[in-house]
């Protein structure tokens, strides 16, 4: 909760009630509706009240609040009022970056003062920092809910590795651990970082920091490199945290080694495919982006665009609200080529005869398996339309983009259904392979620990 009464918020900074508030429900039925649930904006030009609230408390304060046309005073004690609002994120300046750079430095702040001064901060003094910290354009889009996770996040942390002070702390690949980067794709690992180690927070013994360009300077082999990182996280001298943001479900922290998970034959979870949705994502809802493979375990695999032709996957979880982790396409593609031997259509600039008349080929096959039909049985109706449909040339471009991502569906289906079962006879295994791809466990990956909150 952040003090609506600080300086730095003035005419028109926005927040939203806090619905954990104790006073929230007489602000869920008003003369202007639920209002509980709106964003709301400060103002200082009180010229006429359309509702008065009351909350109570000692040295009554009154706020005035702008929602849409109507204007509201609330009077009640500053700790009152604290309580009942969060900061809102602001409009139009959201982007990917932004987001992930103002939260996990709210994280960073949160964790370096719990471990270090056994305190956590309020709110207003973590904003104090952030600002500080990181670009306008990243504070710009702070919202509450970054504090209050950061908050869920260390107490499972500290829970499962009860660090004492004496430690540096920073976001990854920053001044200290560039290091541990820098030699990975040349030794024999992953080129994407975050397939390395997907760590967004990085604690560091304050001793250790002072040696780790030396020591990583010097490995020429990823296993080196892996074995390092195990060591000093098993001597808690360097720690690794994957930082993930959920309102659904409860907090955790799992500590995850891909050397000791690859030895294992199955996972613990059940990753039979339960469901295929079609998806129609994006602002245009065009038909096949976004599609899913759902299993029982509520682990799902997301076919995503990114706004180009080129298909990419991602991995999460059902009944989670964040992504697990995008699924390395280069070891996804290769696997279906090299092991299966079907390569798949990701990239596709343009659809010409050959992509339909292939198309329509693996679609027939698709359809004479009984598993596919009975995990699509709800998009019968859409998959039969769009065939008779897929052929005709496009005319608009999400005409044409359709076609595009209709063919990547049908071949990532045939894969999966397939060329998959006749080689493996189920699709669970590829479904385990896929899982360990998206939370970063294959060969050349280190150990981290995620951290859900």
């Amino acid at each position: 909760m952040a003090s609506i009464f600080q300086n730095k918020y003035g005419e028109g900074d926005a927040f939203t009630f806090n619905l954990k508030s104790k006073d929230i429900k007489q602000f869920q039925k008003t003369g202007i509706g639920n209002i509980s649930k709106l964003t709301v904006n400060k103002t200082m030009k009180a010229t006429q009240l359309n509702e008065v609230f009351e909350i109570g408390g000692n040295r009554p304060k009154t706020i005035f609040l702008r929602i849409g046309k109507n204007i509201i005073s609330i009077t009640g004690s500053e700790g009152k009022l604290k309580t009942l609002f969060n900061v809102a994120s602001k409009k139009g300046t959201a982007s990917t970056s932004n987001r992930t750079e103002c939260s996990e430095t709210t994280s960073l702040i949160i964790f370096k003062n719990m471990i270090e001064n056994k305190k956590i901060l309020d709110e207003d003094s973590v904003i104090e920092q952030l600002k500080k910290m990181i670009s306008k354009e990243a504070f710009a889009v702070y919202k509450s809910a970054y504090y209050e996770s950061a908050i869920k996040q260390v107490n499972v942390f500290q829970k499962k590795m009860s660090l004492k002070s004496g430690y540096t702390y920073e976001r990854q690949k920053q001044n200290i651990t560039k290091v541990v980067y820098k030699n990975v794709a040349v030794s024999g690992g992953p080129k994407d970082p975050d397939n390395f180690n997907p760590g967004d927070l990085w604690i560091i013994k304050n001793d250790y920091a002072k040696k780790i360009e030396g020591i990583f300077s010097k490995f020429t082999n990823i296993n080196e490199l892996i074995a390092e990182i195990a060591r000093a996280f098993n001597k808690r001298e360097m720690i690794s945290v994957s930082l993930k943001q959920t309102e659904k479900g409860a907090a955790s922290a799992e500590i995850i080694d891909p050397a000791d998970e690859l030895k294992k034959n199955k996972t613990n979870i059940d990753l039979t495919i339960s469901a295929v949705t079609i998806g129609f994502g994006g602002k245009e809802k065009i038909p096949f982006n976004n599609p899913t493979i759902v299993t029982k375990s509520g682990f799902t695999i997301r076919l995503t665009h990114k706004g180009s032709p080129i298909l990419y996957f991602e991995g999460s979880f059902a009944n989670q609200n964040f992504q697990l982790g995008a699924i390395d396409s280069k070891k996804y593609n290769n696997t279906a080529e090299d092991k299966y031997g079907y390569k798949l259509k990701t990239k596709i600039p343009k659809v010409d005869q050959g992509v339909v008349a292939s198309t329509l080929k693996e679609l027939d096959r698709l359809q004479e398996n009984s598993l596919f039909n009975q995990v699509t049985k709800k998009q019968t109706n859409d998959i039969k339309v769009y065939k008779d449909i897929f052929p005709k040339e496009g005319n608009t471009d999400i005409e044409k983009k359709a076609r595009i991502f209709f063919s990547q569906f049908v071949s990532v289906m045939y894969y999966i259904f397939v060329k998959v079962p006749m080689k493996d006879r189920t699709t669970d295994k590829h479904m385990n392979f896929a899982y360990n791809l998206a939370r970063k466990v294959q060969k050349g990956s280190s150990v981290y620990i995620k951290v859900i909150g």
